[in-house]
């Protein structure tokens, strides 16, 4: 796998948890919108770090 394709990978799963946290934070428990926002805000991390690395690579 590509960093790139793996990079896409990733926003593909920080977009579905967006939504999910968009569609149930209204209808979920607040443990569970919690445990989205940190996921979301790790993935978040994730994508800066590999961007930052591809940019050090040009």
């Amino acid at each position: 796998m590509t960093l790139m394709q793996g990079s896409a990978d990733l926003v593909t799963i920080q977009r579905i948890i967006h939504g999910l946290d968009r569609m149930e934070r209204d209808e979920c428990e607040p443990q569970t919108w919690f445990h989205l926002k940190q996921a979301e805000i790790a993935l978040a991390a994730h994508l800066q770090a590999i961007r930052s690395s591809q940019d050090q690579q040009r």
